[in-house]
């Protein structure tokens, strides 16, 4: 007799249980209808109520589900559009101009050191002129334009190697200063809310 109720226990077990796929649209509040036992999704938090097996499988289905999640899940940091700015050859420059105190990598060293730098990043257009500062000797003044992108909530900053010196409020036209700089290889970049824009290598 006991070999018979093992038998017919392991054909029985859990023959009235949802199966794993069922759960899941459960879970996700997608279960079908039923014509013949009637809604589906009421038979299931029935069963649920009684049955030790399928409530141990939703908790576990519940946990996978948030380690899932928390990896889809996308952090602010991610969702920040990072644009790395591009030159925009200047047509208009003469020729025997001075060596430039600031001049972008990559650039001719041909740049007026008074004359705007023109950069193009996603949506943006960053001007930049660099002049000397007439405050300080041998320092440097920056002024900047940034136009094609609303501005609010934006701010500068300049890193001089790879560490923040100098930090700018970018007004509601898009402009904003630096001055007293000095030599080095300085980086500027403009972050907001959803968006970074790096300006690599401004040399001093």
């Amino acid at each position: 007799m006991t070999d018979l109720e093992d038998r017919l226990t392991a054909v029985l077990y859990r023959v009235t249980c949802p199966d794993t796929i069922e759960l899941g649209e459960y879970r996700l509040g997608i279960t079908s209808e039923s014509q013949e036992s009637g809604p589906r999704k009421a038979f299931i938090e029935q069963h649920l109520l009684g049955c030790p097996y399928c409530s141990r499988e939703l908790a576990q289905l519940d946990s996978f589900m948030a380690q899932v999640q928390s990896d889809l899940d996308y952090t602010p940091v991610e969702r920040v559009k990072i644009w790395i700015a591009r030159r925009v050859p200047d047509l208009t420059a003469g020729v025997g101009s001075s060596t430039p105190a600031f001049a972008f990598r990559g650039s001719d060293g041909e740049d007026d050191p008074g004359q705007s730098l023109v950069f193009e990043a996603g949506d943006a257009q960053l001007m930049i002129e660099i002049q000397d500062d007439v405050e300080g000797a041998g320092r440097k003044s920056l002024v900047g334009l940034i136009i094609g992108i609303d501005p609010e909530g934006l701010s500068a900053q300049l890193w001089l190697d790879g560490q923040p010196v100098a930090t700018a409020n970018i007004d509601d036209l898009g402009n904003f200063t630096f001055s007293n700089l000095g030599s080095g290889h300085h980086e500027l970049i403009l972050s907001g809310p959803d968006v970074e824009i790096h300006v690599q290598k401004l040399l001093t």
